[in-house]
């Protein structure tokens, strides 16, 4: 049987910027040109925000444990930023990081709905292209690929044909869990397609 890809719908994609909505949808094109069969799907794209900020808030709460010596000294070694998330979990609840984790609990079943009817999604990597180091970090930047993060399933990230002198965007494809092998040869497949494409 073929392998039928999971895309965005225009709803998701609208939410894109430019400079990802457009290599995303050309990727998508490009694909369907050698015979790829595509899905489009809702994707409920507050539910992930969701996630990622429950799973954020978890990884807080655990480097308040384990860095809880080196956060007690001034002179820790910690940066100002590590300092900081440190310091926004340390006094959280047992009932709302009990919550965090029912929510990531929820995207393992989350995860089996996206994959009802296709075999692997294709996503964006991130909502936005790179970005410079001295610039802030997007706080949506996780949004896509907190799913992979969360639910273990196999991830990996292509880079999409940009038009020259663009900063680069990424292609995230996902398989269910248990399917790593698989993973790596659909994505060389695809990667293929996209670099003649773009030559």
């Amino acid at each position: 049987n073929q392998c039928r890809f999971g895309v965005l719908n225009e709803t998701a994609i609208a939410e894109l910027p430019a400079d990802v909505a457009m290599p995303y949808r050309q990727a998508i094109e490009r694909l369907r040109g050698v015979g790829v069969v595509t899905v489009v799907q809702p994707v409920d794209q507050l539910k992930l925000r969701a996630a990622r900020r429950a799973g954020l808030l978890l990884c807080e709460a655990e480097l308040a444990i384990s860095l809880a010596k080196e956060y007690s000294r001034a002179d820790g070694g910690l940066s100002p930023s590590l300092r900081a998330m440190i310091a926004f979990a340390e006094n959280k609840r047992a009932p709302l990081l009990a919550r965090a984790g029912g929510i990531l609990d929820s995207m393992i079943l989350f995860e089996r709905t996206l994959f009802e009817y296709v075999d692997a999604l294709l996503w964006p990597t991130a909502p936005q292209t790179a970005f410079a180091f001295d610039t802030p970090i997007p706080s949506n930047q996780a949004d896509f690929t907190c799913l992979a993060n969360f639910t273990g399933a196999p991830a990996l990230s292509l880079p999409l044909p940009m038009a020259s002198g663009e900063l680069p965007a990424g292609l995230q494809i996902m398989l269910p869990r248990g399917s790593d092998a698989q993973l790596l040869d659909l994505s060389a497949g695809i990667e293929l397609v996209l670099n003649s494409s773009s030559s």
